[in-house]
């Protein structure tokens, strides 16, 4: 049979495509698939530190122009807006 996608089978071809039964996997067959393909497991990302995310979110075009005007507004002393 062609592997095609799960939700679109029934669930005993879902068992069949899957080499699976509905009672689920004997401990042998767990530990053949853990070895072919490794644990269950997520990998986890490196969260990022409170100065990175503040890095992430200045760091945009707009930030640096807001940041030109205010520096030419102090140069002209012109505080006439704020």
């Amino acid at each position: 049979m062609a592997r095609t996608t799960p939700y679109t089978l029934t669930i005993n071809e879902v068992f069949d495509q899957f080499n699976s039964q509905q009672e689920g996997l004997s401990d042998n067959d767990v530990k053949e698939r853990r070895k072919e393909y490794g644990p269950n497991k997520l990998t986890s990302k490196k969260q990022k530190s409170v100065f990175q995310l503040f890095i992430d979110q200045v760091n945009n075009p707009v930030i640096y122009l807001l940041l030109v005007i205010v520096v030419v507004s102090l140069f002209f002393k012109d505080f006439k807006e704020v």
